[in-house]
Order: structure tokens, then sequence, then C-alpha cells
């Protein structure tokens, strides 16, 4: 089970990303700029662990439609 600390930064790099798709950035550019969002939450985090977190979420949102577009 996620801690509630994971469980903030999740929605946050969900709600991140979205703003940035909201806003017309592409898809690098919207990496960019949850992992610097995840590393101001997070200093602790090196670049590269901010960015398999992103991408970790990401997986988990297109693993869940796949889930829930099947019959």
């Amino acid at each position: 089970m996620l801690k509630n600390a994971d469980r903030h930064l999740e929605r946050v790099i969900h709600r991140t990303i979205w703003v940035s798709e909201l806003g017309g950035q592409d898809y690098t550019t919207q990496n960019q700029v949850a992992v610097r969002t995840v590393r101001w939450m997070r200093p602790d985090m090196t670049a590269s662990e901010a960015l398999s977190t992103v991408n970790l979420v990401r997986q988990k949102c297109v693993d869940l439609v796949l889930r829930l577009d099947r019959p």
C-alpha cells in the first residue's frame, strides 16, 4: 500500500502533466515540468529517480485505462 506522501506525490504528478498538456506542451516538456515539480517537492530525489517516478505514474495511468477499456 502506498504511503500518504507517495499518493500525494502521484496526484501532483498527474495534475502537473494534465496542466502542461492543457497548456499545449508536448510529452517531453510535460515530463520535464513534472520532474522539476517532483524535485521541488522531494529535493532528496535525483533527476533520474524523479523521471522514473513520473514514468511509473504515467504507466500506471495507461494500465488503468487499458483495464477499464476491456469488455
